[in-house]
């Protein structure tokens, strides 16, 4: 049986205006783009909005998903990427960037193969040394 390899990438985005993790258009929005940053396919899609706030949501891939949590009274959101197909990591956060607007994103990034026993973690650096952190101005 040949190896498949997964990749999951992790990304917090802090600082986030609340009133973007709060609506639902927009956490619909970065979810779609996510996935065509990457070139994935959208299978399914849902969204659960609490109240008084917060959201809760996915986009189902053919190749897994990217799954988002938002705090707005936190101004922060956690964003969970799993795919057996290649992530374009500087497009996710050039996409997460001009959708949710966060002063500071912080990523990691593990890779697996399934079946065995080789297991690769890292914290993924995207070319630079303070990427895993980036301040936006």
């Amino acid at each position: 049986m040949p190896q498949v390899k997964y990749t999951q990438i992790t990304i917090e985005c802090s600082g986030c205006p609340a009133s973007v993790l709060n609506c639902a258009s927009d956490i619909k929005a970065v979810l779609r783009s996510a996935a065509l940053a990457c070139n994935l396919h959208v299978l399914k899609e849902d969204l659960h909005q609490f109240n008084p706030q917060g959201i809760t949501g996915y986009v189902l891939l053919s190749e897994s998903h990217i799954s988002i949590h938002t705090w707005p009274e936190e101004q922060f959101a956690i964003i969970d990427i799993l795919s057996c197909s290649s992530i374009n990591v500087e497009k996710v956060t050039a996409c997460l960037r001009k959708y949710l607007l966060p002063s500071t994103i912080n990523l990691s990034s593990h890779s697996r193969k399934i079946p065995g026993k080789n297991r690769q973690k890292e914290n993924h650096k995207v070319r630079n040394p303070s990427a895993s952190q980036v301040k936006l101005a």
